[in-house]
């Protein structure tokens, strides 16, 4: 396994942008063992935009090595620095990079799926919608299309500032502490939904009490409205964060329930379905 951080960004975007790293997690080539194109999963961990969760990293990595991918971890800027939608331009420069790079990396890159927890969901969500529009290109100065999102996977995702909103994401990704309606609606992933939307899994327990889950209800019914294939789950125990639901994701003991672990799997087996059309 090669294991690297990368700056991704070789100019001066914005602000800070500096600082925003790409954890690569690359199988290693070897005469005795030939490594074929292989799919890859770029991880959103949560937090609110106000840091990103470790538990929603390196355990999540580890699912999707341990199914055969080549797997990526974006520490993009959050904070002070996500004010503007800035990590949404982290994340488009991060496909873009795996897109680049994947020759060397061994990495299909017809088969590059994104997956991200509460706000990383909502970051997950936004590049999904917003994948194909020019003035994400021409911000970043990158080849159009680059940053296309082939599958999405949401884990209590933040869809919503309209329904149910989880306040903080939104404050933080905005930049103020009071969103006007239309600052609101246009981080609502939920309303930009297209045909350009790739399909989903979604994920969430009914008893969240941070981000309720409302939020993933209306974002798999606008992916209905548009035909997008989908496959949604509700879970009904289990409380916001719960990432993998085993002991190794959290210290405290009520969050290891493996009724709600199977969806590591099942979102191994999804992927496995949507990228098998395109081989």
């Amino acid at each position: 396994m090669i294991c690297e951080k990368l700056k991704i960004y070789d100019k001066n975007i914005y602000d800070g942008c500096e600082n925003v790293v790409l954890e690569t997690y690359i199988r290693a080539t070897s005469k005795e063992l030939p490594v074929p194109p292989r799919p890859a999963v770029l991880v959103f961990g949560g937090g609110g935009y106000e840091y990103v969760s470790d538990r929603e990293v390196e355990p999540i990595v580890n699912l999707y090595l341990a199914a055969g991918y080549n797997a990526f971890a974006l520490r993009y800027s959050v904070a002070k620095k996500a004010a503007g939608g800035k990590p949404v331009l982290d994340a488009a420069q991060a496909l873009y990079t795996i897109r680049k790079n994947a020759a060397e990396w061994h990495i299909d890159p017809e088969k590059i799926a994104v997956w991200g927890a509460s706000a990383g969901g909502h970051l997950a969500a936004t590049i999904s919608t917003v994948w194909h529009r020019e003035e994400l290109y021409k911000t970043l100065d990158i080849p159009f299309g680059s940053a296309k999102v082939n599958a999405a996977i949401l884990a209590y995702p933040v869809i919503s500032g309209i329904t149910s909103p989880h306040q903080r994401t939104f404050c933080n990704i905005v930049g103020k502490e009071t969103p006007s309606k239309e600052e609101l609606e246009f981080y609502s992933c939920e309303l930009n939904v297209t045909e350009n939307t790739p399909p989903t899994f979604i994920w969430h327990t009914m008893p969240d009490s941070c981000v309720k889950v409302e939020n993933s209800l209306v974002y798999a019914n606008a992916l209905s409205n548009q035909n997008i294939p989908y496959e949604l789950h509700i879970f009904p125990m289990g409380e916001h964060g719960i990432s993998r639901a085993t002991t190794e994701t959290s210290p405290n003991p009520s969050y290891d329930i493996p009724y709600i672990a199977r969806w590591g799997g099942w979102s191994v087996k999804w992927l496995e379905f949507v990228f098998s059309s395109k081989s």
